[in-house]
């Protein structure tokens, strides 16, 4: 970017093509910009999404203001802010992103203090990225000397968020005795004082390649022995510093929440049990590798963990390291690995990485790094409740949009003519939710994911087939979770077996919601899944199961669209025989933006009353939209803001012609109530299951619950009771309002300030929850 709000991609494929260019932007003067603040993020995150962006690629982006994002960190990766996706696709890809801001001297950028900065230089710090600031006359020798070198670039030493000291010392570890180094080091322009550094190695020549007022670049060829590298600056310079050598040899290492995992993010969860995965490329005769986590700045957070060896022929990483049981600091992290040879050298790397929070943490206000700036060693359950407080998440609202989508197709020949539709649906709903603001996030454009599924739904190896191992592509389907909240959508035949016939599925991750549209032929569907097991898996993650026939048209584009913006559910229940009628009572309360009513039952007839019993008519009209009708299932939408409806306690009167029938209703609202269960109540960090669930039939547990409240809720709600029923999935068609068996607890305040959960239930005895009620809501919890 010069001097212009614009941005210029360019990608190359080999070095030579890239250099020319880069021959060219050298030659260039840069001028005051007339944008003192442009889209930077935006530009980075375009550059990844790139289809010849590939792993292992660079992005190099040159401009000459700051980025126009000013917000504070948020830790939570599942937040869904720019810099969180910036942070989790270049660690899942590896890719290296280097920014050169360049300035007129006569018109220098103003970092110190600047929140514009601080999200780059966050981002750059926790992917091991560099920042640059240079005027013209810097430039070129930083392009001709330092970027030269930036070819399959391996870190073996990288130290960022250096506090002003006088001097630091560490040791670098090169793969081969004759191998050459280089070792980057670049002064935060916003230091209290900025002045040159002395560097000095030992048994290695060291050569300075290229220097500007902010950066130094040398080269160092080893002599013999260990080599050790010192640092010494004035006591006012903050600092980065990364040693680095050019080679093909790499490792890749996720963090997991089952050790059957071999790749999940580049990223741990703080506060969750984390394995590590590890695969080494290009390395020959390995033998074990180990594991070290540190801070930024290089403070050992955990001891050296050494892996264990799965079976080659099952593991795509056969190197496994042990759950680490402790929370981690929410933030930056970086990973120190070591390959173990037979031989018994060994190759190191150091590896970029991330701690997120459970619920979001802005990073920059917590007390729990001590005063120096280091971040103490010991991190158990007293660190964890202060970097994750209360005062620091209540302002903030969960993300509601769906961040990542995968759909599973059975390869029933029955389905081949329906799969071409659902691709059709999708063809013509996806492009306009970018116009519509239903977008979620994605890895690539929303034109190239249509170009790919088409063939996809053609050329599917179609079976004339009468079981389906749908489970287990659903269970692979919930390890992928790249970017969370992730909605899994299962099309498959309602009449095919579904194998195993004995299986013990996992509890679904509360960021997964699984929706299973099941297609069967005119006028022989079920209303509810046959196979008891779909019904748990829709059921936990508060997902829908749509019964379709074959030959219907009846799923439309607005439907598609509206199931990727997740609303709240309210009510899902189910009744056994419903060809008297039913009656289902359901609050939709005063700041409800939009409701959804799913209907289900065979030939079922719908009738829906507001708060004044006055009859909604479900024709279109007054803000209604007909999003799926069919003999078998009826979806309305309603537009609160347009439909002159009374809120409050809402009726629904639903009849068949025979069996069972049931309703779900979600909302669009301000209010979110996340739950969980410990055996105590005094837990900040609760399961996000009952562990009842888990095979105790009986268990001791205090419901705790998490509420946010967006800015257009009222500050003042609180959680009253909950409402529960012990039940199992035989038991579905018993949770009616109506059934003498629900029984009410309250539910006590806790500490809002302190507590990260403010709310939590007395200690009793409980198999499942079913439905959670508070003051004036209900909200479900499957």
């Amino acid at each position: 970017m010069k001097g212009q709000n614009k941005t210029d991609l360019w990608t190359f494929t080999n070095y030579n093509d890239f250099y020319a260019q880069l021959a060219q932007i050298g030659k260039s003067s840069f001028i005051a910009s007339d944008s003192q603040y442009q889209d930077l993020l935006g530009a980075l995150f375009y550059a990844q999404q790139q289809t010849e962006n590939m792993a292992f690629a660079q992005t190099w982006l040159f401009a000459d203001s700051l980025p126009t994002d000013n917000f504070p960190e948020n830790t939570l990766m599942s937040s869904g802010s720019i810099e969180n996706l910036l942070i989790q696709t270049t660690l899942n890809w590896r890719t290296k992103m280097t920014v050169f801001l360049c300035q007129d001297d006569s018109k220098p950028i103003s970092l110190k203090g600047d929140a514009h900065y601080n999200i780059l230089y966050r981002i750059i710090r926790a992917t091991h990225g560099d920042i640059f600031l240079v005027n013209g006359n810097e430039l070129k020798p930083a392009l001709q000397n330092v970027l030269s070198t930036y070819q399959n670039v391996e870190d073996i030493a990288a130290y960022y968020d250096f506090q002003p000291v006088n001097s630091i010392s560490f040791e670098v570890h090169q793969d081969t005795v004759s191998q050459t180094m280089y070792l980057m080091m670049w002064i935060k322009p916003d230091s209290n004082a900025v002045s040159a550094p002395n560097v000095n190695a030992t048994n290695a020549n060291l050569q300075k390649l290229s220097s500007g007022k902010y950066f130094a670049f040398y080269k160092l060829t080893p002599s013999e022995g260990q080599i050790n590298v010192s640092i010494t600056t004035s006591a006012d310079v903050s600092f980065n510093v990364r040693c680095f050598v050019q080679s093909r040899r790499t490792v890749i290492l996720n963090y997991n929440a089952s050790p059957k995992i071999d790749f999940g993010n580049g990223f741990a969860w703080a506060g969750i049990p984390m394995w590590t995965a590890i695969r080494p490329l290009n390395i020959d005769s390995a033998a074990y590798v180990s594991r070290r986590v540190r801070a930024p700045d290089g403070y050992p957070i955990t001891e050296e963990v050494y892996s264990e060896f799965k079976p080659l022929e099952a593991s795509i990483a056969p190197y496994l390291m042990n759950v680490w049981n402790d929370s981690c600091p929410p933030g930056a992290l970086t990973t120190e690995v070591n390959i173990y040879r037979n031989d018994y050298s060994y190759i190191r790397r150091i590896l970029a990485g991330y701690c997120s929070s459970a619920v979001t943490h802005n990073a920059d206000s917590t007390d729990a790094q001590e005063s120096n700036g280091r971040i103490p060693n010991i991190y158990g359950p007293s660190f964890a409740k202060s970097a994750i407080s209360q005062k620091d998440a209540a302002t903030t609202c969960p993300n509601t949009n769906v961040d990542a989508t995968l759909f599973i197709f059975e390869n029933s020949l029955a389905l081949k003519e329906t799969s071409s539709k659902i691709f059709q649906l999708l063809n013509d709903s996806l492009p306009s939710w970018e116009q519509s603001g239903y977008t979620p996030k994605h890895n690539f454009d929303i034109q190239t994911f249509l170009t790919k599924l088409q063939p996809t739904t053609v050329n599917l190896n179609y079976k004339l087939t009468k079981a389906s191992r749908v489970l287990d592509a659903i269970y692979l389907a919930t390890q992928l979770i790249l970017v969370p909240p992730m909605m899994i959508n299962v099309i498959l035949n309602q009449d095919s077996a579904i194998l195993p016939l004995s299986y013990n599925f996992s509890l679904v991750d509360k960021n997964i919601q699984i929706n299973i549209f099941s297609f069967s032929h005119s006028g022989q569907y079920s209303a509810f899944p046959k196979d008891e097991r779909l019904t748990s898996l829709v059921r936990q993650s508060g997902g829908r199961f749509m019964p379709l026939q074959l030959d219907d048209h009846v799923v439309t584009t607005n439907f598609i669209k509206s199931v990727f913006m997740e609303k709240q559910l309210v009510m899902d229940e189910r009744v056994s025989d419903c060809s008297s009628g039913k009656n289902f009572s359901f609050l939709i309360d005063t700041e409800s933006q939009y409701a959804t009513l799913k209907a289900v039952g065979s030939s079922a007839t719908l009738k829906v009353f507001d708060a004044k019993s006055v009859p909604i008519q479900l024709n279109g009209a007054n803000g209604v939209v007909n999003l799926v009708s069919s003999s078998g299932i009826q979806i309305f939408e309603i537009d609160l803001s347009k439909a002159n409806l009374a809120k409050g306690q809402w009726t629904a009167s639903i009849s068949t012609d025979n069996g069972e029938c049931g309703l779900q209703v979600r909302i669009v609202g301000p209010y979110t109530v996340v739950p969980g269960f410990s055996s105590t109540n005094s837990n900040d960090f609760p399961m996000m299951q009952l562990f009842g669930a888990r095979g105790k039939k009986n268990g001791a547990a205090s419901i705790m619950f998490r509420l946010f409240t967006q800015s257009s809720g009222n500050k003042t709600m609180a959680l009253n009771n909950v409402k529960y029923l012990g039940t199992s999935v035989q038991d579905q068609f018993n949770e009616s309002n109506d059934n003498k068996n629900w029984q009410t607890m309250k539910i006590n305040a806790r500490d809002a300030t302190s507590c990260t959960y403010q709310y939590a239930t007395d200690v009793f005895n409980v198999r499942i929850i079913i439905i959670f009620q508070k003051k004036k809501m209900c909200f479900s919890c499957p």
